[in-house]
């Protein structure tokens, strides 16, 4: 069986004249050349360049950032310089009348009360007896320095070294006539004694000594400024008014009547 012939095959290349496709409707110019100037004419997306972008931003932020830290250092220096200074104008000493006239008359109060303990360690036999003297001597000896040092810390002010007792709102009386105090007579018979006499009249002398004490301590605890003092007036108190029970408990025991 023949081949069908091609549809084609009928048309001669002679028949499409050349001239019928005209060259100069394709510009020359529009036709690229190579493939260099294929990507000129393809418009390449220029990705961003991040880092150069974030820069000023990064920047500024770091700036804004080392303000910050630098006005918080600021802030907390001054809260704690206004804390400082508030704990300071806080703790200033601000002594009233009572306050430095009790730390004035109470040191020489004191100083007494271990003139008559070392009395009795000389030739005192009780054991009792003896063992609070040791303890008056170290107690009131080291508070006596103490109320000295707040006198100092309060600038040492101007003292009546002659007269006393005029801080309680009473008449001033001369230093040895403070309450409970013994006096020159009655220290010069408590040196001369011994045995029972003088565990006699060192406990009496001591009793009435420690209530005079007492007596100025509280005024002070209810009526001074200064914490300091009004918590050492409370501690005296307590001591001499414990040490009052016991010396009239010991003074029962060996046979002499309550002071």
């Amino acid at each position: 069986m023949a081949p069908a012939d091609d549809p084609d095959d009928d048309i001669p290349d002679d028949d499409i004249p050349d001239d019928d496709i005209p060259d100069d409707d394709i510009p020359d110019d529009d036709i690229p050349d190579d493939d260099a100037d294929l990507e000129a004419l393809v418009p390449a997306d220029d990705p961003p360049d991040d880092d150069k972008d974030l820069e000023p931003l990064v920047a500024g932020r770091t700036v804004d950032l080392g303000r910050a830290v630098l006005a918080t250092f600021a802030l907390m220096f001054l809260v704690a310089a206004g804390v400082f200074a508030w704990q300071q104008a806080a703790q200033e000493p601000s002594p009233n009348a009572v306050d430095i006239g009790f730390a004035d008359d109470m040191r020489t109060h004191h100083l007494q009360g271990v003139s008559m303990a070392l009395a009795y360690l000389q030739d005192g036999t009780d054991p009792t007896f003896g063992q609070m003297a040791n303890e008056i001597v170290l107690v009131q000896a080291g508070e006596s320095r103490l109320l000295s040092q707040y006198l100092e810390d309060w600038g040492s002010p101007d003292l009546d070294l002659d007269t006393a007792m005029g801080w309680m709102d009473m008449a001033p009386v001369p230093q040895t006539e403070q309450p409970g105090m013994a006096t020159d007579a009655e220290l010069a018979e408590l040196d001369a004694a011994e045995g029972e006499e003088l565990d006699d009249l060192f406990s009496s002398f001591m009793i009435r000594h420690h209530r005079g004490g007492t007596h100025m301590a509280q005024y002070a605890a209810d009526h001074g400024s200064e914490e300091s003092i009004t918590s050492l007036a409370e501690a005296i108190v307590t001591t001499q008014q414990s040490e009052i029970g016991e010396m009239n408990l010991r003074r029962e025991r060996i046979g002499l009547p309550p002071a």
